[in-house]
């Protein structure tokens, strides 16, 4: 009995170093972009990012945060892209998700395939660049960030697996019990998807700094950085083009731990209202 003690003993000696060791790994990644955005910037082109740097510096986080016109246009820009994108999303991906999930719908697997080659096919970014500006006129607009995200391929099967497990025979108890079409959308189909629009609305809220930054930097153009930069772009230009190595880590920093927090209290509200969320 004791030496079986002694085994299990052992053996959770190394499960928790294990666990140390790889949670350590984890860990040291993001603690070389906290020492980083602590460099100057002349340390860090001569020494590389380090955990602990020389010379502990907070001017580039006075630099981010002192352009609060910056941070002020990147929230107004990214949440009228989050509302109206997720709203548009859910109209348009509940419509196609209910329809592939209906049986008796002809051709019902063919658009379950061609939904699928849109995920095994994307042409990237030059493309839709390509039909924003020569097609839909759509450079230096809002719009060109939206409609993007208002079909998905992914939000498309998900919705259409939700739908695809409510019974029948509930729609038919709604019918007898007098409730039309609208009804049934709003009490059967749109309560079947109630957890999607949670998780959805949390995971676009948890990203609302960092909105296709690559997409505006495609469409932008100079005499439109005051109204169409977020700090995306921004970080790009300072940082990358202009060599600000440490403020770049700061600004990654600065959203990583926003969009943490929002996402943390979307899905506390998320459980409190609707009983669904990420964890």
């Amino acid at each position: 009995m004791g030496h079986m003690k002694e085994k299990m003993t052992v053996g959770r000696f190394f499960v928790y170093l294990f666990a140390i060791l790889f949670a350590f790994v984890c860990l040291y990644p993001f603690l070389m972009v906290i020492g980083g955005s602590l460099m100057t910037n002349s340390e860090v082109v001569n020494e590389g990012f380090k955990v602990f740097p020389k010379e502990v510096t907070f001017a580039s986080y006075k630099l981010l945060l002192g352009n609060g016109n910056l941070i002020l246009n990147g929230y107004k820009i990214t949440l009228f892209v989050t509302v109206v994108g997720t709203f548009c999303s859910i109209i348009v991906n509940g419509m196609m998700g209910y329809v592939l999930s209906r049986k008796r719908v002809a051709g019902r697997k063919f658009m379950n395939l061609y939904v699928l080659l849109t995920m095994l096919f994307n042409g990237g970014m030059v493309p839709w660049y390509l039909i924003c500006t020569r097609y839909l006129h759509l450079k230096n607009n809002i719009f060109a960030l939206i409609l993007p995200s208002v079909v998905s391929a992914w939000y498309i099967f998900l919705i259409r697996n939700y739908f695809s497990g409510i019974p029948e025979e509930i729609y038919e108890a709604a019918k007898i019990d007098g409730a039309n079409r609208w009804q049934q959308c709003w009490h059967v189909t749109l309560a079947g998807i109630k957890p999607i629009i949670a998780i959805n609305l949390i995971m676009q809220v948890g990203s609302i700094l960092s909105t296709n930054s690559d997409l505006i930097l495609l469409l932008y153009t100079p005499a439109t950085y005051d109204v169409a930069d977020v700090i995306g772009t921004y970080t790009y230009r300072m940082g990358i083009l202009n060599g600000e190595y440490s403020f770049t880590t700061a600004a990654g920093l600065f959203m990583s731990v926003i969009g943490f927090a929002l996402t943390y209290i979307c899905n506390k509200i998320s459980n409190k209202l609707t009983g669904f969320g990420l964890w």
